[in-house]
């Protein structure tokens, strides 16, 4: 039984709820877990019943994981999916009188902020204009970061899950199907464009399950793991496009195939990889950087410095 104290860390997403346990004093992490619960499997608008029972399994887990670290302290924050459902609050209230766990909804900005103190503590944020992306089920933040600090952040309710049941209803994705979605990111992305036209942007800084998925495949044919390697990887643009014209032209079972491709990204992939596509278009980026490091990470800042 471990005796230290500890801090859990909640990141209630819209495809995935992540754990982190974290020493109270050292910081040093104790435990990371993550269940992919998709809230969105029936629309972002409606937790269907299959997906209310997959959350509630989660935080069971994870309140039983808790059990056993001594933790004192419990941060968890609803996104997307979350602040959407129109039956969310029932199923927030759900959650906490079965396991105690009270989760806290943010607003996008609040969701971006902490996206970039996480980033901040993984990436070398320099003078040059940086973009960073997370790309969830439900939403996606955008951060320009210049001469350390938040020039600009948006989120943006076209989130994985949701571009996937909108384009991408037949597999493989079609023609017809691609340029459409090209079309939608073109006409609901306009601000974005506005600001990567005036900042111009060099690096783009990929923090969410998609970018994973991507140094994933590019490390295992080498022989290596993302998890023996730092919490950040650069990925050049060749190796983006390599990927990204293998996987799009792929079926679901052949993407299941692909080594180093997590079965539960496999279906939303082909969206995500769309979506950073046309960023790349947009922009005058050079190379790209994922990190593991995120929204969790920006929680455990703001607690060392006595903010939450």
């Amino acid at each position: 039984m471990q005796t230290k104290k500890s801090v859990a860390i909640i990141d209630v997403g819209t495809n995935t709820f992540h754990l982190m346990i974290r020493d109270w004093e050292e910081g040093s992490i104790l435990l990371q877990d993550k269940r992919y619960v998709k809230l969105a499997s029936g629309g972002i608008g409606f937790i269907e019943s299959a997906a209310i029972e997959r959350a509630l399994a989660a935080m069971e887990a994870f309140a039983e994981e808790m059990k056993q670290f001594g933790v004192i302290k419990t941060l968890a924050f609803g996104t997307a999916g979350m602040r959407t459902a129109a039956n969310a609050p029932q199923l927030i209230a759900e959650i906490f009188a079965q396991t105690g766990i009270q989760i806290q909804l943010i607003d996008g900005q609040r969701e971006a902020e902490l996206i970039c103190k996480g980033v901040a503590q993984a990436v070398d944020l320099e003078a040059t204009p940086s973009l960073i992306m997370d790309i969830g089920g439900g939403s996606v933040e955008f951060i320009l970061y210049q001469n350390k600090a938040i020039a600009w952040k948006n989120s943006y309710p076209i989130g994985a899950a949701i571009l996937l049941r909108q384009f991408h209803q037949e597999d493989p994705i079609t023609a017809t199907n691609i340029e459409a979605l090209r079309h939608f990111l073109k006409s609901h992305l306009t601000a974005l464009w506005k600001v990567i036209e005036k900042y111009q942007p060099q690096v783009l800084i990929g923090a969410s399950g998609s970018f994973d998925t991507l140094v994933d495949m590019h490390l295992f044919p080498q022989g290596k793991s993302r998890n023996n390697e730092r919490p950040a990887n650069e990925i050049s643009l060749a190796t983006f496009y390599h990927w990204r014209d293998e996987i799009v032209q792929m079926s679901i079972e052949k993407r299941l195939a692909v080594a180093g491709m997590p079965h539960e990204r496999a279906e939303m992939i082909v969206v995500a990889f769309l979506l950073i596509e046309q960023v790349l278009q947009k922009s005058n980026i050079l190379h790209i950087i994922q990190t593991d490091y995120a929204m969790k990470e920006g929680i455990w800042w703001e607690i060392k410095h006595e903010k939450l």
